[in-house]
């Protein structure tokens, strides 16, 4: 049996459609999940001037408790696929719901991130674990967390510091 040392098999998971577009849409959605959400939050409670903004947002934390508790329910009862589309759509009305004032909003915008993360990050795995070849699936499981919990928090950290700080200075061009 050859050994896959740096996991790379996992790749040819890319032939399968279903796989590659779940990556990319799953991808494109931790480009705005954890890290630039966390970044901004307390400032943003702050701005509005609600009690208590740290405390607060254990919030975050108490829901993904909560719904990492009834997904296996929620994945038996509605399916892999609709928890995924849940998931990710959460993470869009969680930002839009951000966008509304009042105290009300931003508690349901806080609570809803244990739907937004369980529904989104730990199904992933639990997609990529149904959908792998057994010699592939820890490989799928390292790809999903390099893409997701990697590459899609780098960039998200990098956009945020670009929406923070504006445009950087242009490169100078050689003469």
């Amino acid at each position: 049996m050859k050994q896959d040392t740096f996991g790379l098999g996992a790749l040819a998971m890319f032939k399968i459609p279903s796989f590659t577009i779940f990556v990319l849409c799953a991808f494109m959605v931790s480009i705005f999940g954890s890290n630039y959400f966390f970044p901004s939050v307390v400032a943003y409670l702050t701005e509005f001037g609600y009690p208590a903004p740290v405390a607060l947002t254990t919030l975050n934390q108490f829901s993904e408790l909560f719904f990492m508790a009834i997904l296996a329910l929620c994945v038996s009862r509605f399916g892999l696929k609709w928890v995924l589309v849940i998931g990710m759509s959460a993470w869009a009305v969680r930002y839009l719901i951000f966008t509304l004032e009042g105290f009300q909003f931003a508690l349901l915008g806080l609570l809803l991130h244990g739907m937004a993360y369980a529904f989104l990050y730990a199904a992933a795995y639990m997609f990529g674990d149904r959908v792998a070849p057994a010699h592939l699936k820890a490989s799928v499981q390292s790809l999903l967390a390099f893409l997701l919990l990697g590459v899609g928090q780098v960039l998200s950290g990098y956009l945020f510091g670009y929406q923070l700080n504006g445009a950087p200075p242009p490169s100078p061009r050689p003469s």
